[in-house]
């Protein structure tokens, strides 16, 4: 049997301690201010206003020990044809020839998204990216239960899924290049935001402000901005992404970014032409209209 072993992203346990602690202080201030407030109330009523006032943290620290730190600190060991989930001296085994249904979330793992698998006795299991290798589990049941999807779904999130790690690090890598990112996302919309503020007087309406109007309109010109630029960018990543079709999981690991820097330029010069375009075709219809 074939056995591969996978776990959380070392990136999501530091983000789960970080909003444990970030709850445990919020908690102890909320407690330390309503004491000094309810120093005159009564043991039991200082109690009782305490404890709902601390409802909320209190809640979420729960879900965080109870129910989300066993799925993030819990390993997986696929063991074909079964999955085990051990968690301390737990052990959950999962036989995958038993998979009643399979479906993928809205989001693709290159945004987080993941997969869902259900027994036939109703227990649900669900993966996000930010667990490796979750593909594995996929690809298993494409081979073996190949009714569960249609191939083209099937064959689409395992690749996605497999280039995650490598689109995340990319965008990082972009991120690296802050100017650049500041005047795509921020100074093409705003500029063309102050033209059409200077050629263009608002007045107040019964339903929104003057401030309230221009705000709307500056945060048309944000989506519109965003919305072409992300339609850029997923075909960009589609292309970057079928050079690394065929490379092993250790090639993926070890992904030269640099290489990929002419198609980048490429495409963020057509995605500027292409927001400049958009952009100017709404300031013409806002000239008109306004």
């Amino acid at each position: 049997m074939q056995k591969v072993e996978f776990e959380y992203r070392p990136t999501i346990k530091k983000i789960y301690y970080f909003v444990l602690l970030a709850t445990l202080i919020f908690l102890c201030v909320l407690l330390r201010i309503n004491i000094v407030k309810l120093s005159a109330e009564t043991y039991i009523g200082t109690t009782i206003k305490l404890i709902l006032v601390a409802v909320v943290p209190l809640s979420i620290l729960f879900r965080l020990l109870f129910f989300i730190r066993p799925i993030i600190f819990s390993k997986y060991v696929l063991e074909t044809p079964f999955l085990f989930i051990q968690f301390r001296k737990k052990t959950k085994k999962v036989d995958l020839r038993q998979i009643e249904k399979l479906s993928l979330t809205l989001f693709s793992p290159r945004f987080f998204g993941g997969f869902k698998i259900e027994l036939p006795s109703g227990e649900k299991f669900r993966f996000l990216s930010f667990l490796q290798n979750n593909h594995k589990v996929v690809e298993f049941l494409r081979n073996n239960s190949p009714q569960l999807l249609p191939a083209t779904k099937f064959d689409g999130y395992i690749f996605t899924s497999r280039c995650v790690l490598v689109s995340w690090k990319r965008m990082l890598w972009r991120l690296k290049k802050w100017p650049f990112v500041l005047l795509k996302y921020g100074g093409v919309p705003l500029g063309f935001f102050l033209y059409l503020y200077s050629k263009v007087r608002l007045s107040s309406s019964a339903e929104f402000s003057e401030l309230e109007r221009w705000g709307l309109i500056f945060f048309s010109f944000i989506s519109i901005n965003f919305l072409v630029s992300a339609t850029v960018n997923y075909f960009e990543e589609k292309t970057l992404n079928r050079r690394i079709f065929d490379k092993s999981d250790d090639e993926l690991e070890r992904w030269d970014f640099s290489n990929e820097n002419k198609i980048f330029i490429s495409f963020q010069a057509l995605s500027f032409m292409a927001s400049v375009l958009v952009m100017w075709s709404w300031v013409y219809a806002l000239l008109i209209v306004l």
